[in-house]
């Protein structure tokens, strides 16, 4: 393992984590919008069914609001359609 890598444990608090992260990014009209749809998409192997359903969901319920910027609609439908075809696997606590 390189000096600058860390190990993450996949787990519950750390999915809570990401929720959190995605949630606080979902709302704000900066970078920080794209830098979590791109971690989450690059670092895959932590989506498990019960992070894509949350996920999901929680894009909807922001789908629903008026304050979209058209971009975030585009950068929005291309990250929730690549995770509903993203395979999961069953949740493990």
């Amino acid at each position: 393992m390189n000096k600058n890598e860390i190990t993450l444990k996949n787990d519950y608090m750390f999915q809570d984590i990401i929720i959190s992260a995605l949630r606080y990014a979902l709302y704000r009209h900066t970078y920080i919008f794209n830098e979590i749809l791109s971690w989450i998409t690059h670092n895959s192997e932590i989506i498990n069914q019960r992070l894509k359903q949350v996920i999901l969901n929680d894009i909807d319920r922001r789908f629903d609001d008026e304050n979209l910027y058209c971009n975030e609609v585009s950068e929005l439908t291309l990250f929730r359609d690549w995770l509903m075809n993203y395979p999961t696997k069953e949740v493990s606590k």
